[in-house]
């Protein structure tokens, strides 16, 4: 409920799916102020071009959509790394899928490095709580590791010491 332009609920992941991903700006960084208020993202959007919509999306993310593929672009090169409220707002291409998919081919090497995260989600309660603050900071912001590539997984296991 007053998460994006029009009616809230249900449909709103559907209202997202009608428009074409390069008219689609992937922000993060958002602070629960932002979070509870769509309005103010907007207001700050549509400084660029008028926003065709704006959702607050899981993770403190939202998805703010523009007429043209332009438009998108240009928000992206003005409005990344600026402050609104308490937020440094991120802004991106948007590259996530409707639905997520396994990221790469699901080789051996990729299972061994599944299962050390995991191991190491299950090694303590501040380890999982680090795991879900790295997924928060990726575009994909999903806890299940089996949905990010090799690279990422390394990047990870050697941020917090395993190898």
């Amino acid at each position: 409920k007053g998460k994006g332009k029009g009616k809230g609920g249900g449909g709103r992941f559907n209202a997202l799916k009608k428009f074409a991903p390069e008219q689609k700006v992937w922000v993060g960084g958002l602070t629960d102020d932002l979070v509870e208020g769509w309005k103010k993202l907007e207001e700050h959007f549509d400084t660029i071009a008028k926003t065709k919509w704006v959702e607050i999306l899981k993770n403190k993310t939202a998805c703010v959509v523009y007429a043209t593929a332009e438009e998108a672009t240009s928000a992206i090169a003005a409005l990344n790394g600026t402050v609104l409220g308490t937020a440094t707002l991120q802004c991106d291409v948007w590259t996530q899928s409707e639905r997520v998919e396994a990221a790469g081919p699901f080789t051996n090497a990729k299972k061994e490095l599944v299962a050390k995260v995991k191991n190491f989600q299950k090694s303590s309660p501040e380890s999982k709580q680090t795991w879900y603050s790295f997924c928060e900071s990726q575009p994909i912001g999903k806890y299940d590791p089996s949905l990010y590539d090799e690279i990422t997984l390394q990047s990870f296991l050697q941020s917090v010491g395993v190898a």
